[in-house]
């Protein structure tokens, strides 16, 4: 037998469906990216520290980083619709975080470059493209999420 929705039943299941993206979401974290713009030159780059500092997670927690990567953006080893992993860190007592994006990352996603053990850098003189990225930090056991933009510009000639 077949029965029907009454409107109370369909209010609360329109209302659970509405509800269920924002629970998958996780608690809010804050993140923050010091420096909030870099040029896409090697010595930029290369020589400037990328620090990400936020609050909001677990303590003890594992903090993994992304760099969101749009469709239209191609990174070597990175598939159409995944993020670029570039930090892992851990949460202090307090549920902070404080680490930097390391030498390799850079090398990998922001300068789309290769490393050789034999050689070192080879590079690709192929950056990824100016614009601004967003940053995404998520907690492993919270699902704590904390988001911010790091804006990368084209050298000035």
């Amino acid at each position: 037998m077949r029965r029907k929705l009454t409107l109370p039943v369909m209010i609360c299941l329109a209302l659970l469906l509405l509800a269920l993206p924002l629970a998958a979401c996780g608690p809010a974290a804050s993140l923050e990216v010091d420096p909030s713009s870099l040029e896409l030159s090697i010595p930029a780059v290369m020589g400037t520290p990328i620090t990400f500092t936020g609050s909001g997670w677990t303590a003890g927690e594992i903090v993994a980083i992304d760099l969101v990567v749009p469709p239209d953006v191609e990174i070597t080893g990175v598939e159409p619709g995944e993020n670029a992993g570039i930090a892992f860190t851990t949460a202090d007592e307090n549920g902070a975080i404080s680490t930097t994006w390391g030498t390799l990352g850079k090398i990998y996603v922001i300068l789309r470059s290769d490393y050789d053990l034999a050689v070192g850098p080879i590079w690709s003189g192929n950056p990824i493209p100016a614009g601004v990225y967003t940053i995404k930090a998520t907690g492993a056991t919270s699902g704590a999420v904390g988001t911010t933009t790091i804006e990368f510009v084209t050298p000035a000639e």
